[in-house]
């Protein structure tokens, strides 16, 4: 439990980082507001906002796991869709150099390594915390006994089958 804690901590951490590093990245790297580009950072800041929603679901998560065990799948599904455009850009710009997404990765050397290193810590770190969300096991009540457990087996009852025989009406006997 104390485990579990301590990662949704790192989770909430992680998540406001890779967004404050991806926003300034983009905004004085590319945007350039000193030159005018002011409302162009609004409307990424508009763009991006929903992002916030990964630390959210961790801060959810950290209160309270056993009540919100549903915001395991949704951030699961979150890192999932936040990796694919990390891949897409590192494939296409890195590997492939096909120029596909060359607008906003420049090829100045300096910008181009930096957007390498930034790129490659995110997709590694987000990798980590996927594989933790995907080896988490989702914990349901027991209904009769109110005892928490972590199978995948159906639940079942057992019942008592008695034969119409064993009455004291028996011919036999």
């Amino acid at each position: 439990m104390k485990n579990e804690k301590i990662f949704y901590c790192f989770g909430i951490i992680w998540e406001i980082v890779r967004f404050l590093f991806f926003f300034l990245f983009i905004t004085f790297i590319y945007i350039q507001p000193t030159l005018g580009g002011t409302q162009s950072v609004l409307w990424l800041l508009f763009l991006c906002s929903s992002q916030l929603l990964m630390p959210a679901g961790f801060t959810l998560l950290l209160f309270d796991s056993t009540k919100f065990q549903v915001v395991i799948q949704l951030l699961r599904i979150g890192k999932i869709l936040s990796l694919i455009p990390s891949f897409f850009i590192f494939f296409d710009e890195f590997i492939l150099s096909s120029g596909f997404f060359t607008y906003p990765l420049t090829g100045v050397s300096l910008l181009k390594k930096s957007s390498i290193l930034l790129l490659s810590i995110s997709i590694f770190f987000d990798l980590i915390f996927l594989y933790f969300l995907l080896s988490f096991k989702v914990k349901r009540m027991n209904r009769e006994d109110g005892v928490y457990e972590s199978s995948h087996l159906p639940e079942y009852t057992i019942t008592e089958v008695k034969s119409v025989f064993d009455s004291k009406d028996d011919p036999q006997k």
